[in-house]
């Protein structure tokens, strides 16, 4: 049968995500993608296919067009359900929060979709449960997930032509997967911890800094197209916690 392994715990921070190849069974359909070729592509496109609802856990997120396309979403209805890390290095920007109250706005407008947005955020003192929260990914109707390295910024998901950093992304069709993740997600979204908020109101601080992502020709860099496949097995590790499993598949290699 094919493999799949979750581990799950309260102390879920990020994701390495592996695909073990070698089973000619029961494969997985899967879309690959690269930023800055056709990040964005690949997730506005995955949004497009929600007919029920988005799960978004996010470090970074302060990029107009994948706003845009999430209030689009909200407005049809969907039950959109964002997490948003806002003490990232060197502090949220303006952008990022601009981001958040625009979201928020949406959401409240339409009530039945029954939409939150969740931000991580220390509170009265209380110790925080992860440094960070560093996890990118999406699920669409408990069945489509998209993971990536890249962050939902204007070089992380770059608009097409524009140059962006180099990372991946990837979707799989995939249920059981889309039920860890949304596990994961409700733990981590959890407001009773004391580092999450789920606010009425989303305001900018003062003194909040400017984003530096700046939208600059590709200058001739060829784009390269996602490409579509399957996948055998999936294991998926998370941290923190992930140093032996990260090791245990070192160790397990066997061809030069």
């Amino acid at each position: 049968a094919m493999e799949k392994f979750a581990r799950r715990s309260v102390s879920w921070l990020g994701l390495v995500f592996v695909f073990v190849h070698g089973a000619a069974f029961a494969a997985i359909p899967a879309k690959f993608g690269a930023s800055p070729d056709n990040s964005q592509q690949l997730l506005l496109e995955t949004f497009a296919l929600a007919s029920r609802s988005i799960t978004v856990n996010i470090y970074e997120f302060d990029h107009e067009p994948i706003v845009d396309a999430l209030i689009e979403q909200i407005k049809e209805g969907r039950t959109v359900k964002v997490l948003i890390e806002t003490e990232i290095v060197r502090g949220m920007p303006r952008e990022g929060w601009q981001a958040a109250a625009r979201l928020k706005k949406a959401m409240k407008a339409k009530p039945a979709s029954r939409s939150r947005l969740f931000l991580m955020r220390k509170q009265n003192g209380v110790k925080r449960r992860f440094r960070y929260n560093h996890a990118k990914y999406v699920v669409v109707d408990h069945r489509y997930v998209l993971m990536a390295s890249e962050n939902f910024t204007a070089t992380g998901h770059p608009d097409p032509g524009s140059r962006g950093n180099r990372g991946w992304t990837v979707r799989l069709d995939d249920r059981e997967l889309a039920r860890d993740l949304e596990d994961m997600f409700k733990e981590d979204s959890d407001t009773q911890f004391g580092d999450v908020m789920a606010p009425e109101i989303v305001r900018t601080p003062p003194k909040t800094r400017q984003a530096k992502h700046r939208d600059t020709p590709t200058r001739g860099i060829p784009a390269v197209p996602s490409i579509e496949g399957k996948v055998d097995s999936i294991k998926l590790i998370t941290a923190p916690g992930a140093k032996e499993e990260i090791l245990s598949l070192i160790r397990s290699a066997r061809t030069q």
